[in-house]
């Protein structure tokens, strides 16, 4: 299991995941600020939205507002959006030149998953969302009950 504390050099000089993974291409310098920014963001946005909580249900009670579960859920929301972008405006400029690389490293990976033949959208959708496995078993195997589906007249009743 891997440690907590900031990556080492041996960490991070690993073999790319599979798949043409693009963190490969980037240096060790980028992905060791990019697991510290990580932190960092995770950090701000849990803090946030503790205080945030706390804050905006302490301030509810005693200003006696109804609806402090609103409140706090509110309080708990904004603030940890704040915090997230507060931290990622601070380091924004490396931030945008590290997906820059990525988006580099990306358009240059080939395709690995074999060849990508053109797939028409009914087939993809077909394929996503086949039909229910009671919609191709014969009718004819399945007790009646009270009678057919809805509408088709054939109920006993």
């Amino acid at each position: 299991m891997a440690s907590m504390g900031p990556p080492t050099s041996a960490d991070l000089s690993r073999p790319p995941m599979p798949r043409g993974d693009p963190m490969g291409a980037l240096p060790i310098e980028d992905r060791a600020f990019l697991e510290e920014f990580g932190r960092r963001i995770a950090v701000t946005v849990s803090g946030c939205l503790l205080v945030g909580g706390f804050g905006s249900y302490a301030m509810a009670r005693q200003l006696g507002w109804r609806r402090r579960g609103l409140w706090t859920a509110l309080g708990a929301t904004l603030t940890p959006t704040a915090g997230w972008w507060a931290v990622t405006m601070s380091e924004r400029d490396r931030v945008v030149g590290i997906a820059q690389q990525l988006h580099k490293a990306m358009e240059e990976v080939p395709m690995e998953r074999g060849d990508r033949r053109s797939v028409s959208g009914d087939d993809a959708l077909a394929r996503l969302f086949p039909p229910p496995p009671m919609a191709s078993l014969p009718r004819a195997g399945f007790p009646t009950g009270l009678g057919g589906p809805p509408g088709s007249g054939e109920g006993k009743w």
